[in-house]
C-alpha cells in the first residue's frame, strides 16, 4: 500500500503537472505553495509528518524517493528551453523568440526589459544553467581555430 501511494503521489504532484510548468514561468511564492500543498498530502483528513519533505527529495541511494521540487522542475525546463534558443533549433517557437527578443543582439547578451512576456525573463535567467554546464567539443581537430 505504501508503494501505491508513493507512486500516486509522485505522479499527481509531479508528473501530471510537470506539463503545465513548462509552459509557464511561474514566481517563487507559487512553487512555495504547490510545495506546502505536497508536503500536506497524506490521504487522510490529519496530517503525520513522518519524514521531512528534503529527506524524500534525496536520491534513492541516501534512503529518498527522488521526488523533485517544483522549484528544481521549473529552472529545468527553462534551461531546455533556453537551450534551444541558444543552439538556433529550428522549431517554430524557437524561430519566434529570437525574432521577438534576440534578432538585434545575441542570446547571450540579451538583457531582460520589464515589458518582456515572463516566460522570456524565466529563459534568459536559464542561461546562468548552461553556461554551469557548457563546454567546446573539438571532435577531430580540423577545424579548431585555437586564436578564436
Amino acid at each position: 500500500m505504501a508503494a501505491a501511494n508513493t507512486f500516486l503521489l509522485n505522479w499527481l504532484s509531479f508528473d501530471l503537472p510537470i506539463h503545465l510548468v513548462n509552459a509557464l514561468n511561474e514566481p517563487a511564492a507559487m512553487f512555495q505553495d504547490n510545495q506546502v500543498l505536497v508536503d500536506r498530502w497524506c490521504g487522510e483528513a490529519h496530517f503525520l509528518a513522518t519524514k521531512i519533505w528534503d529527506s524524500l527529495c534525496q536520491p534513492k541511494q541516501r534512503s529518498g524517493l527522488e521526488f523533485r521540487k517544483f522549484e528544481d522542475i521549473n529552472r529545468a525546463l527553462m534551461a531546455k528551453l533556453a537551450w534551444d534558443i541558444a543552439g538556433n533549433v529550428e522549431k517554430p517557437w524557437a524561430m519566434a523568440f529570437r525574432a521577438k527578443f534576440s534578432s538585434w543582439e545575441s542570446f547571450w547578451f540579451v538583457r531582460p526589459r520589464a515589458s518582456n512576456f515572463a516566460i522570456w525573463k524565466g529563459i534568459l535567467q536559464a542561461r546562468k544553467i548552461i553556461l554551469e554546464g557548457a563546454c567546446t567539443i573539438i571532435a577531430n581537430g580540423r577545424d579548431v581555430n585555437i586564436w578564436w
